[in-house]
């Protein structure tokens, strides 16, 4: 008979332990990453001051496009009122025939606006 062997146990290897850097080398690593972060930070600053500049000529942009949505809805409310209210557009020409009126009369009366505001407001 065969005599039976032992098994051989299985002994694991651990790799060698990295040695822990120098001072000199963590000097330079640090360094090394200092510059990273400060061009990656001056980058992002830059993208910040794009992305500010863009939104500022949108900003512009929306209030001017908002200035012209009021004026156009105001021209719609001043058809619809007009469409609406039959009487008004006598009434306008009415009221521009006295104010022709009024400005033939300051000029034959060779007064200017500004002397007949104060003698109305002498009253």
């Amino acid at each position: 008979m065969m005599a039976r062997k032992k098994p051989v146990p299985v002994v694991e290897v651990k790799p060698a332990r990295k040695a822990y850097p120098a001072r000199a080398e963590r000097i330079a690593m640090a360094e090394k990453q200092i510059a990273r972060l400060e061009k990656l930070n001056a980058s992002r600053r830059d993208l910040i001051a794009r992305s500010e500049e863009k939104l500022n000529q949108r900003k512009a942009a929306l209030a001017r496009t908002e200035a012209e949505l009021q004026k156009e809805l105001d021209k719609k409310e001043r058809l619809i009122q007009l469409e609406t209210d039959p009487q008004g557009k006598a009434r306008r020409r009415e009221e521009r025939a006295q104010i022709n009126e009024l400005a033939a009369a300051i000029k034959a009366s060779g007064k200017s606006i500004g002397e007949i505001l104060e003698a109305l407001k002498a009253q």
